[in-house]
C-alpha cells in the first residue's frame, strides 16, 4: 500500500497537484515511517507550496533515515536558498554532489545560491556546468544570462537567454529577460516584441 501512494503522490507532484500530493506522501509516511524517498517528496512538495521551514524539517528527517540520498540533500540546501540562507545551502549542494556527481539540478541551485552570493564567475561556471550534464536545464541558460548581464556582457547574454527560450519556449520569464538583453543593446523594437511575447505568455513581472 505505502508503494501505491508513493506512485499516487509522485503523480501528483508532476500533475502540479501540490495540496493533494501532499496528502499522498504524509499517508505513505504513516504506512512507513522509514521511508526516506516519502520525507524527500514531501520537501519538494511542500517547496512548491512556499513551505519553506516545513520543507526544511521533512528533508532533514530524509536525511536522517538516509545519509546517502542524494535528492533529499538537494532539497534541503534549495529550501535553505528559498529561506535567504544563502552560505548555508553550499555544503547541501556540495553533499547532494558527492554522492551524484551527474545532478545537473544540485549544479543549477547551487549555482543560484553563488549568484546571490554575488560569486558570479564560480556561478557561471556552475551553470554551465549544469547545462552540460543537462542540456534541458533551461533556468541554467537564464542564470549564465544574468551573470553575463552583471558583467554589461549584453550580446553574450541575449544568447544564453536565447538558449532558455529555446529550451522552454513557454515561460514568459525567459522571453522576458532576452528582452532586457535587447534593451541594453538598444534594439528597443525587438525588446517591445520580447516584452509582448513574455505578456501572452503570462509574464506579469
Amino acid at each position: 500500500y505505502a508503494d501505491a501512494y508513493f506512485g499516487k503522490a509522485t503523480a501528483l507532484y508532476w500533475l502540479k497537484r501540490y495540496e493533494e500530493a501532499l496528502a499522498a506522501y504524509e499517508q505513505v509516511i504513516r504506512l512507513d515511517t522509514t521511508s526516506s524517498s516519502a520525507y524527500d517528496g514531501k520537501a519538494w512538495t511542500l517547496r512548491q507550496l512556499q513551505r519553506f521551514e516545513e520543507a526544511l524539517a521533512a528533508s532533514e528527517q530524509a536525511i536522517r533515515l538516509d545519509p546517502e540520498n542524494a535528492s533529499a540533500h538537494n532539497g534541503k540546501g534549495r529550501a535553505l536558498f528559498r529561506l535567504g540562507r544563502f552560505e548555508e545551502s553550499l555544503p547541501s549542494f556540495d553533499e547532494a554532489l558527492r554522492l551524484d556527481p551527474l545532478l545537473a539540478q544540485a549544479y543549477d541551485f547551487k549555482a543560484d545560491s553563488l549568484y546571490h552570493l554575488r560569486r558570479y564567475e564560480d556561478a557561471y561556471a556552475t551553470y554551465d556546468r549544469a547545462t552540460q550534464l543537462d542540456p534541458r536545464l533551461a533556468s541554467s541558460y537564464e542564470g549564465k544570462g544574468n551573470v553575463l548581464c552583471n558583467f554589461q556582457r549584453y550580446e553574450e547574454a541575449l544568447v544564453a537567454y536565447d538558449q532558455a527560450v529555446n529550451t522552454d519556449p513557454k515561460s514568459g520569464a525567459f522571453m522576458h529577460k532576452r528582452g532586457d538583453a535587447l534593451q541594453h543593446l538598444g534594439r528597443s523594437e525587438e525588446a517591445q516584441q520580447a516584452y509582448e511575447q513574455a505578456r501572452q505568455l503570462g509574464y506579469k513581472g
